[in-house]
């Protein structure tokens, strides 16, 4: 017999999702941000660097507030120092729950939860009164499922 296998793994997400939810309920509220559209980027224009902006339709964004509300911390300078310059002062990095990302690759109709990151709709996170762009995104499994992931992200805006 085994120790649970993948049961585990669900498992450990509930605990945290209620940690999330409960313990921590003084977060500042965290949302995703999406394109109502998809830009074309297999257009010619498109690879020689213009933007066309549609002038009628859905071309806005929306704000998908993240539930249970994510964690944050600052990126150590010490790990700012080591990125290469690919983090900016001021860095943070969200915890965010797998029921989450589920319930958002379910809403896009994604394969993997992955393809969430690297969706042409995501424009990044909202929280704090700015726009933070995401840079590095890893999930952190138990019993073979992800259950927490954790997104680097800088702030590209002034408050």
């Amino acid at each position: 017999m085994g120790y649970g296998g993948i049961n585990i793994g669900y498992g450990i997400q509930r605990l945290i999702d209620a940690q999330m939810r409960y313990l921590d309920a003084n977060r500042v509220p965290v949302s995703m941000r999406f394109r109502d559209f998809v830009p074309p980027t297999d257009q010619l224009y498109a690879q020689l660097g213009y933007v066309i902006t549609p002038d009628s339709g859905g071309a806005g964004t929306t704000d998908v507030l993240i539930n249970p509300p994510c964690s944050t911390r600052l990126v150590s300078m010490h790990n700012i120092g080591m990125s290469q310059g690919k983090l900016r002062f001021g860095a943070r990095e969200f915890t965010i729950s797998q029921s989450f990302i589920n319930a958002q690759q379910l809403a896009l109709g994604l394969a993997t939860p992955e393809q969430l990151w690297l969706s042409k709709q995501l424009v990044g996170l909202v929280g704090y009164g700015v726009l933070w762009s995401i840079e590095l995104y890893a999930s952190d499994d138990v019993g073979g499922i992800p259950v927490v992931w954790t997104v680097t992200a800088n702030a590209n805006e002034l408050r």
